[in-house]
């Protein structure tokens, strides 16, 4: 359903030939296919360390760490007491 709207957004805005929000929706989806790459990858790596000893959850939390902060520029500080 979010698909056929982006979708028909696109179109419209294309067919208007509006290229600046053409362009912006052309980015928004790019990054929506990233960061579902990125969740899809880390969903594999907790399948997999769920058949692993709990020592491997350590080094799990570092992957997601990484990847969380990965191109922002920021590094992590930590998350602080809950």
């Amino acid at each position: 359903m979010i698909a056929n709207f982006r979708n028909w957004l696109i179109f419209n805005f294309r067919l208007q030939k509006d290229y600046s929000t053409f362009a912006f929706l052309q980015w928004y989806v790019a990054e929506q296919h990233e960061e579902e790459h990125l969740f899809q990858t880390l969903l594999h790596k907790a399948t997999i360390i769920n058949t692993m000893d709990g020592r491997a959850l350590f080094r799990f939390d570092e992957e997601v760490r990484k990847s969380v902060f990965r191109g922002s520029g920021q590094k992590h500080q930590g998350f602080g007491k809950y």
